[in-house]
């Protein structure tokens, strides 16, 4: 029985909201202009997630160029090339050897692919970044408050929608631990981190990540997943840096199932249940209008370890509370009530995002339902400082 009644519309749309509404028809016909060179280009069905991090481009402009122009451009190249010929200090040759030696550390012997490949990150001098260092970087401005200016650095994001095991050399279902890591181009820093130690089938239970994935630029997944064998002694199952659709590594081939958001905005969710549970069995998935085919699992109380206690105020323990969402598109989330293997009560929203926090409920017989949204945007930062340069040697830190 579906039902879409709102109880508390939030506050008028203001004038960031008005610009943003403007803005839709102008980014649609954009989007359309990217499908159609898509299209006409050939390009890899198993298209690569891990985008290397793109060059900036300077154009030339058809002025004429002066005698003195060139003779700056000569100086120039000329004190280059002495820069290039001195020799390093002993911080630069120690930094490039630390550099070195941390990327020996995290690569490895990958026997099907019967290569030496690297296991974590490494894109940059990492000789004093912290691997495991979690991202400090907060969701965006509310997105009512951008200006008509500001709708233009909307990043692009992705939602990952599962990550499945494909193939797997020793059966199923399978006990693994380890973890999952996402990082973005913000800071390169972990996004998300999940850590497993369950009995999995085919598909790996997703937590996070809490703040939208930046894609413009970059974006790299690690893997390491080990086997959890009785005498607790772990094979690697799946241990490499996730470069395309679908990695085949060790004793798996793992695959990454994940939708492109352009012009992205944030949806942080929260859902309550206010009458007729106290525990929660049942299902919240969520997709967005323009992308129905692709549902994003929030929470699934058949899977093994998922909470199922209502919390305070009925709140349910969303393993996942956060989607992208196209800035033209909506939202619509869905919640499912189970009893025993079989579905008694429906309940379906469609949130907009015209408003910083809205609040929904809905009541069908003896239950009510409130699902509460905050938008945000997920915009393209400059100024985080996530770079130091030592002589010569740029380090990400």
């Amino acid at each position: 029985m579906p039902s879409n009644q709102m109880a508390d519309e939030g506050s008028e749309d203001g004038v960031g909201s008005a610009a943003g509404e403007g803005l839709i028809a102008a980014i649609k016909r954009k989007r359309d202009l990217i499908e159609d060179e898509d299209s006409s280009s050939s390009s890899s069905a198993n298209r690569s997630v891990d985008m290397e991090e793109k060059s900036d481009y300077c154009s030339a402009g058809a002025e004429e160029v002066t005698r003195s122009e060139m003779e700056e451009d000569v100086d120039e190249q000329h004190i280059m090339q002495i820069l290039k010929e001195a020799e390093p200090t002993w911080a630069e040759k120690a930094l490039r050897v630390l550099n070195i030696v941390r990327r020996h550390q995290i690569s490895e012997y990958d026997p099907k692919e019967d290569d030496i490949v690297y296991t974590r990150y490494c894109g940059h001098n990492i000789a004093l970044f912290d691997l495991d260092k979690e991202s400090t970087i907060g969701p965006g401005p509310p997105i009512h408050s951008l200006t008509s200016s500001q709708y233009w650095w909307l990043d692009d994001s992705v939602n990952v929608i599962a990550i499945k095991v494909a193939e797997s050399d020793v059966g199923y279902p399978i006990r693994i631990y380890g973890t999952v890591i996402a990082r973005d181009h913000q800071d390169f820093r972990c996004v998300t981190r999940n850590i497993l130690k369950k009995l999995i089938h085919r598909r790996i239970t997703l937590t996070g990540p809490y703040r939208a994935l930046a894609s413009k630029d970059s974006m790299t997944f690690e893997f390491n997943l080990k086997i959890l064998d009785d005498g607790d002694v772990g094979k690697d199952f799946s241990k490499d840096k996730l470069m395309t659709l679908d990695l085949t590594s060790w004793l798996s081939t793992i695959e990454l199932v994940y939708t492109p958001v352009q012009f992205a905005v944030e949806a942080s969710l929260a859902v309550n249940i206010l009458e007729g549970l106290s525990d929660f069995t049942g299902k919240v998935i969520a997709w967005t209008t323009g992308n129905k085919d692709n549902e994003i699992v929030l929470h699934d109380s058949r899977v093994a370890d998922s909470p199922a206690k209502l919390g305070e105020n009925g709140s349910v323990e969303l393993t996942r509370h956060m989607v992208a969402v196209p800035l033209d598109e909506e939202l619509v989330l869905n919640i499912v009530l189970f009893s025993g293997d079989h579905e008694y009560e429906y309940f379906e929203f469609v949130l907009g995002h015209h408003d910083e926090e809205v609040t929904f409920s809905c009541k069908q017989g003896c239950y009510e339902v409130q699902v509460k949204v905050i938008w945000t945007a997920v915009l393209r930062r400059h100024k985080h400082k996530m770079w130091e340069s030592i002589g010569r040697c740029r380090l990400l830190l």
